[in-house]
């Protein structure tokens, strides 16, 4: 009995052990990156391949890779040398740019299974000349009429899944954010916008 017990003791010990060390493990928050990484952390983490075509930019990481299926820029962005969002910025293009509603929709299908039902959905109408034909939206979007938006909330990241365009170009990005380091964001647009003056 005295030797059963030991060994239950021992078993509980190690498993409280185990779970405490698993919990000093941060979970990724966007592909194998936290936020918060410098910008050095984020290039020793190998999960792309760098995109060298926009050379060096200050405060910005570039990749390549395929995400749902669909061939997309990574975009880090750090603020104070600390990651605070990260983006997919989808390359692909469609002669019928109809066709982007529907990536819009496979990828939006994609983060419903991974993070539930999106806060917000919307497709929002800037202008109604092509709303009541829907073989028209896609050019609703490329001149700026419509776009199309689903946001989670998460406790630590935010995350927009967003179709828009402008001068008939489209735009299909998916850009998740850290929801602790928001206020460097914030701090770094006020000290653009006072330097303008």
């Amino acid at each position: 009995m005295k030797s059963i017990f030991i060994l239950l003791a021992t078993i509980l010990i190690l498993t409280t052990n185990i779970h405490s060390q698993t919990e000093l493990v941060k979970k990724p928050d966007f592909r194998e990156t936290t936020w918060g990484m410098s910008p050095q952390e984020v290039e020793n983490v190998k999960t792309a391949q760098f995109n060298s075509e926009f050379g060096t930019l200050e405060n910005i990481l570039i990749y390549d890779a395929t995400v749902g299926g669909l061939n997309a820029y990574i975009v880090y962005r750090f603020v104070k040398n600390k990651l605070v969002n990260a983006s997919y910025v989808f390359k692909e293009t469609h002669s019928n740019r109809t066709e982007f509603i529907n990536d819009y929709y496979k990828l939006q299908k994609i983060l419903i299974q991974k993070y539930g039902v999106p806060a917000e959905d919307d497709k929002l109408w800037y202008d109604d000349l092509y709303k009541d034909d829907p073989q028209n939206w896609g050019m609703a979007i490329a001149v700026g009429h419509l776009a199309y938006q689903s946001i989670w909330e998460n406790i630590q990241t935010d995350i927009l899944l967003m179709l828009r365009g402008d001068n008939y170009e489209i735009q299909l990005s998916i850009t998740y954010k850290s929801v602790e380091l928001q206020y460097l964001i914030e701090e770094e647009k006020k000290a653009k916008n006072m330097d303008d003056f």
